[in-house]
């Protein structure tokens, strides 16, 4: 699995891992977290096992011991005591940011699109920021400024 440092994304303090969806990531999975993807679809699989192999590599970084990371029934991920930490990916990579409780909460949000499509920001924002958003230069931009405002709050989302 290729490992890949983020930096400068947020402070030193928290440490951000990406990786690219792989099938050899499968093979890092803990029989504890099999089942529970036991029934997914291989994408989903590849998408939790590269998620899960990084949030232990980050971890590490940490002094954690590898461990599993169970879910609770909201589906977000169980991190050990004294950790934060939030896990995302989307059809190409997985990434993972953590970092120690006594920094706070984190939150973290990867999307492969250009642009979130027009018809999905009824369901995702509120109206004032669909003006906002309209008043967004050429329908690129507006797609565009609407991705990173989706991913923003996404990413609060994860940290709360």
């Amino acid at each position: 699995m290729q490992v890949h440092e983020i930096t400068g994304l947020l402070p030193p303090s928290v440490t951000v891992l990406g990786a690219p969806n792989s099938d050899a990531a499968l093979a890092l999975v803990l029989p504890e977290e099999a089942p529970l993807v036991a029934r997914a679809i291989d994408k989903r699989r590849r998408e939790f096992a590269t998620g899960r192999a990084l949030a232990r590599a980050a971890l590490a970084r940490l002094g954690a011991p590898a461990i599993a990371i169970p879910r609770a029934p909201d589906r977000s991920p169980i991190w050990p005591e004294g950790v934060a930490g939030s896990i995302s990916h989307c059809d190409t990579r997985a990434v993972v940011a953590v970092a120690r409780r006594e920094h706070g909460t984190v939150g973290v949000d990867v999307e492969h699109r250009d642009a979130l499509k027009r018809e999905l920001w009824a369901s995702v924002f509120l109206p004032v920021e669909i003006a906002r958003l309209e008043a967004q230069g050429d329908q690129a931009r507006r797609g565009r400024m609407a991705l990173v405002l989706f991913s923003a709050k996404e990413s609060l989302y994860k940290a709360q």
